[in-house]
């Protein structure tokens, strides 16, 4: 773990805690900037990815590792910040979902915080577009809308290992924002309700 990065909110004795240096860290920042939250199953290369963004060395930045174990406990964050558009944007990387470790609620309560406190949302999954990813990140932002703020930030999905070409039902190419678009129309039945939560917190 690099000397940047720092917990933020920890997971102890069954209670959510905000780290006190992160918090010192925050309040003495003079001016406005953005924050980006990488979200996602565990053991998907997140914190990687983010490291990669950061251009962190290796053994340095958010910790990775070659085990099936998740490396990443409740949400940590990045005292250097990304340059965009003139704002500092710093980086928070989440525990991942779906650990053997943790109950669902956990990781419900994880990214629900994470989208509350992000800017910018990062969704990270493998290889195609499925059902079962996007049930999973509806049921995250359910409880996110549940909590009536009105924040809606912005949502980036990154598919990794994604190897399909990208084609409509016309056979025509289709763009990657094309495709998250149909991916999330409304088909008819219980699955409206799944993408409208997505809709309404993205």
């Amino acid at each position: 773990m690099g000397d940047d990065i720092l917990p933020f909110i920890l997971f102890e004795d069954g209670k959510y805690k905000l780290h006190p240096p992160a918090i010192d860290f925050l309040s003495q920042l003079e001016h406005p900037f953005a924050t980006m939250s990488c979200a996602g199953k565990f053991r998907t290369g997140k914190s990687f990815m983010i490291n990669r963004l950061l251009r962190n060395p290796p053994s340095k930045g958010f910790g990775v590792g070659e085990t099936v174990q998740a490396c990443t406990r409740g949400i940590w964050l990045c005292r250097t910040p990304l340059q965009g558009g003139g704002v500092n944007v710093f980086v928070m990387d989440t525990e991942g979902i779906d650990a053997l470790d943790a109950e669902s609620d956990h990781d419900v309560r994880i990214f629900a915080i994470a989208v509350l406190l992000s800017t910018v949302v990062v969704y990270n999954s493998m290889s195609h577009l499925d059902e079962a990813a996007i049930q999973t990140l509806s049921l995250m932002t359910r409880v996110a809308e549940s909590l009536g703020t009105g924040h809606t930030p912005t949502l980036y999905w990154v598919l990794r290992d994604f190897m399909l070409q990208l084609v409509g039902l016309d056979g025509k190419p289709m763009s990657h924002a094309d495709y998250l678009e149909d991916a999330l129309k409304n088909p008819i039945g219980s699955k409206c309700k799944t993408r409208e939560a997505i809709h309404t917190i993205f």
